[in-house]
C-alpha cells in the first residue's frame, strides 16, 4: 500500500485518490428447516444432502462476515449453528441462532477461513438443542480476495489494485440420456425461466463442474456458458473417471452489461448420467465492479407480491438475507421468461429493512423481450442489513410470467 512517507510527500493525491477495494463475491444460501439434532447443507440455493448441496469455489481468497437470519423465533431450546464446510471439513467460520436472537442478525466477524479456487464449500447447518428450531435459517457470508497484487506498481507507490471475482453458482440439474437443462442462480430447468441479465460487464471464466455422485459408465455431462442464446466456447465436462474430483473449463468468454446469460447442461453421450451437477463460475471484472446476485424467478398474480434473494420465492421473511459487508447496491434488472399479459405491470425493487429503496425496475409487455433496468440509482447497505428483491403486480392483471432479477454490490 502507499507509504506514509509518499503520502506525506504527495498530501494532495492521498486525499484525492483513496485506495480502491477490490470486489468480492456474495454467497447466499438457501433457507435451511432443521430439527431436532438433525443437520441439512446449503450452497447457492437448495438445501438438504451434502452431497448435493456443495459446489467448487470458482474464485480464492477469504470466507468471512457470515451472517444468519431466521423467518421466525426458533422454539425456545432450539440451537442451530451454520458453519462454512471446506473440502468436507467444518471450519470455525461459525455463527449461532436462538429464539432469544430472532427478529436480529447473527454474525461471527471475527473468524475467517483462506479458500483456494476448486476447494469445495457448503454450509452447514446443525441443531443441538434437542428441539425442532421451527424456523427457516438462511446464511450469507463473503469471499473476499486479495485487496492488492504486490508485483506492479504506480510510480508514486501506489500498488495495484486487484481486479474484481464475482462466484456465480448455478442449481443442480438431474440430466437424462442425450437430455439438456439450463440453471443460472437458483433453479433448473427450460432456457426462459432460467437465464439472468448480466449487470455488468465482465469476463466469465473458471467455469467448474461438481456432481452428487459418481456419473453412470459411459455417460458424458457438459456445461457450456450461453449468452444472448447462444452456446460460447467457455465449458466443462464430466464423465465417470473424473470422480470425486471437480473439472474445469479453460478460456474466458467476454460479457457486455445486459447480455443475458445462462449455463447450459447437456448429456452428449446418450446414457442417463444418474446425477446431479452443480455449476460455478467466476464472473470476473475491473476493480470496484461489484459482486454479483442473482434471485430465483417468482410469478407473480394480479394485484400481489412476491419476495426473492438468492435461490428462492415467497414470503418475505423467508426470502430475505443480511448484507454480509458494507456496499453500494446497483445496477438493477429484470427480465421474465415470456411476454407479460396485456395489461399488467410488474414493479421489482431492492427492499432494505423491510422498506423498499429507489432502486426499482418496471416491466409492461410492451418492454418485451428486451431487459428492463436501472444502472443508475446506487443504494448504501450497511453490513447486517436486511435485503431482498420485492416484486408487485400492480395493474390487476395476472402479469403471467415468471421474472428473474440480477444485481450489483459494489
Amino acid at each position: 500500500m502507499k507509504s506514509l512517507l509518499s503520502c506525506a510527500l504527495v498530501t494532495l493525491a492521498c486525499l484525492v485518490y483513496p485506495p480502491l477495494a477490490a470486489a468480492d463475491s456474495v454467497v447466499i444460501t438457501a433457507d435451511a428447516f432443521v430439527v431436532a439434532n438433525s443437520e441439512t447443507f446449503s450452497i447457492g440455493s437448495s438445501s438438504g444432502e451434502e452431497a448435493r448441496n456443495r459446489v467448487a469455489s470458482p474464485v480464492g481468497g477469504t470466507a468471512q462476515n457470515l451472517h444468519l437470519i431466521a423467518n421466525m423465533a426458533p422454539t425456545p431450546g432450539a440451537i442451530v449453528t451454520a458453519c462454512v464446510r471446506l473440502n468436507g471439513v467444518d471450519t470455525n467460520l461459525c455463527a449461532t441462532y436462538t429464539s432469544t436472537d430472532f427478529p436480529g442478525v447473527r454474525s461471527n466477524l471475527v473468524n475467517t477461513v483462506s479458500i483456494a479456487r476448486g476447494d469445495v464449500i457448503t454450509v452447514h447447518f446443525t441443531e443441538t438443542g434437542n428441539q425442532n428450531s421451527g424456523a427457516n435459517i438462511r446464511a450469507s457470508f463473503q469471499i473476499a480476495p486479495p485487496t492488492w497484487t504486490s508485483d506492479i506498481l504506480f510510480a508514486d507507490g501506489f500498488e495495484v489494485p486487484a481486479p474484481s471475482h464475482s462466484a456465480v453458482i448455478t442449481g443442480e440439474p438431474f440430466l437424462v440420456a442425450s437430455g439438456d437443462t439450463y440453471s443460472i442462480g437458483s433453479t433448473a430447468g427450460d432456457e426462459p425461466r432460467n437465464r439472468a441479465v448480466a449487470p455488468r460487464a465482465g469476463t466469465i471464466q473458471h467455469l467448474y463442474l461438481l456432481p452428487n455422485l459418481q456419473p453412470a459408465a459411459g455417460s458424458r455431462i457438459q456445461a457450456c456458458l450461453r449468452k444472448n442464446g447462444i452456446d460460447t466456447p467457455l465449458c466443462a465436462s464430466y464423465v465417470d473417471a473424473d470422480w470425486p474430483d471437480p473439472t474445469v473449463s479453460t478460456g474466458s468468454v467476454n460479457v457486455a452489461q445486459g447480455d443475458v446469460i445462462t449455463v447450459h447442461f447437456t448429456e452428449t453421450n446418450g446414457v442417463n448420467s444418474g446425477a446431479n451437477v452443480r455449476a460455478s463460475f467466476d464472473y470476473a471484472g475491473p476493480v470496484n465492479t461489484g459482486a454479483i446476485v442473482i434471485t430465483a424467478e417468482p410469478y407473480v398474480p394480479a394485484a400481489s407480491e412476491i419476495f426473492s434473494i438468492g435461490g428462492s420465492t415467497g414470503e418475505e421473511a423467508r426470502n430475505s438475507a443480511p448484507a454480509p459487508r458494507t456496499g453500494n447496491l446497483r445496477n438493477f434488472y429484470i427480465l421474465p421468461d415470456q411476454q407479460p399479459a396485456a395489461g399488467s405491470q410488474l414493479v421489482a425493487c431492492v427492499r432494505v429493512n423491510g422498506v423498499d429503496t429507489a432502486l426499482c425496475a418496471t416491466y409492461t409487455p410492451g418492454t418485451w423481450p428486451s431487459p428492463s433496468g436501472d444502472n443508475v440509482t446506487g443504494v448504501l447497505v450497511q453490513q447486517g442489513d436486511v435485503i431482498t428483491v420485492r416484486f408487485r403486480e400492480i395493474n390487476g392483471v395476472n402479469f403471467g410470467a415468471n421474472t428473474r432479477a440480477s444485481f450489483t454490490v459494489d
